[in-house]
């Protein structure tokens, strides 16, 4: 078998065929970054590509829902290729309702190979990938399988696709998720002491200071402590909608979840920053996120200040003259970096 080209499918119904042999090649225990690459560009190569696709997740997400065993649904048989090279031919076995939806307009074939079918779900796969970007810059990440990431300022990942998950290791910093829907392969985040699970979805994740902060956009994300015991799980898991967003600081023994406009928060993805009711701290740690300078906010009353508003960060002097006009504070140039100090009249 040719691996990184699509398999051959004959027929008037070839788009759908092919969307079902993706499905198998892809859940094969030895799919690799040159198959997950092939079918981004498949997808990628006609809309209508990916909306077959998506037809099939959707009719495989409901036979995994109602107690459907995939891998029991296909029988596969080896025949010599002799002169004709005629490939292996794998069908669907079962005819419930969704089954025989696909089974009626499509025969898949994929290509002759020893050991081709290692298993719906299999442990095959890629490599971790790291991706990491300097302060002051920010990347677009398109995956294997579609999805893309935006790493914004001074922050790393880790990413793993393999044939039973999509994880993703958040070291620090911030990230905007685009995740390609595969009910077989959900998404996984780790980041901090939580886990962030999804299948397709919008979402963002800010790690600094030691605090986590998930915010959806589109979607459906489920959170869970990554290394906790059972007594703790309830309050420090939740299932967050479009429009939520959690908070969670290490070490604490709960999550707190508000409901928050995600614009918000993904608004870093055009050079600015909103804010509600944040404190002055808070605002100075993105500073340091965003500019080489070190700024302090040593005074407990000015760090406790609140801001609710819009800073564009587009360099730390303007950053740093707005907050002098929004706050009663000034930015005193040190050689250790800024400090931000009350003015004199509000000591």
């Amino acid at each position: 078998m040719k691996k990184a080209t699509a398999p051959p499918v004959p027929g008037k119904n070839e788009r759908h065929a092919a969307a079902v042999a993706w499905h198998v090649r892809l859940h094969a225990g030895d799919a690799g970054e040159e198959d997950w690459t092939a079918f981004t560009a498949w997808l990628q190569a006609d809309d209508e590509n990916r909306r077959a696709f998506d037809r099939l997740d959707i009719l495989m997400a409901e036979m995994v829902a109602a107690g459907e065993d995939l891998q029991a649904h296909f029988t596969a048989s080896v025949e010599p290729p002799g002169e004709s090279g005629r490939p292996m031919r794998a069908r669907w076995r079962a005819w419930g309702p969704a089954q025989a939806l696909i089974a009626a307009t499509l025969v898949v074939f994929v290509g002759i190979g020893q050991g081709w079918f290692g298993g719906l779900g299999g442990t095959g796969g890629p490599g971790q990938h790291n991706y990491a970007t300097r302060i002051g810059e920010t990347r677009a990440i398109t995956l294997a399988d579609g999805s893309v990431i935006h790493l914004n300022t001074d922050s790393r990942i880790t990413v793993a696709l393999g044939a039973r998950t999509r994880a993703v290791t958040l070291d620090h910093g911030e990230a905007l998720f685009q995740v390609t829907r595969d009910p077989a392969r959900p998404f996984i985040v780790t980041v901090g002491e939580q886990n962030v699970r999804v299948v397709g979805t919008v979402f963002n994740i800010l790690r600094y200071g030691g605090k986590v902060t998930v915010t959806v956009a589109r979607g459906v994300v489920e959170v869970h402590p990554a290394r906790a015991g059972p007594g703790r799980r309830a309050g420090l898991s939740a299932t967050l909608v479009a429009g939520h967003q959690l908070v969670h600081e290490d070490g604490a023994p709960t999550v707190q979840v508000r409901k928050v406009d995600p614009r918000a928060a993904l608004s870093w993805r055009e050079g600015h920053r909103t804010y509600d009711n944040a404190s002055l701290r808070d605002i100075a740690g993105d500073l340091n996120r965003y500019f080489p300078g070190s700024v302090r906010v040593p005074d407990e009353r000015a760090a406790a200040l609140r801001f609710s508003g819009v800073l564009k960060f587009d360099n730390e002097q303007a950053v740093l003259r707005r907050l002098e006009e929004f706050l009663p504070v000034t930015a005193e140039k040190t050689k250790d970096g800024i400090v931000l100090r009350l003015r004199k009249e509000h000591h």
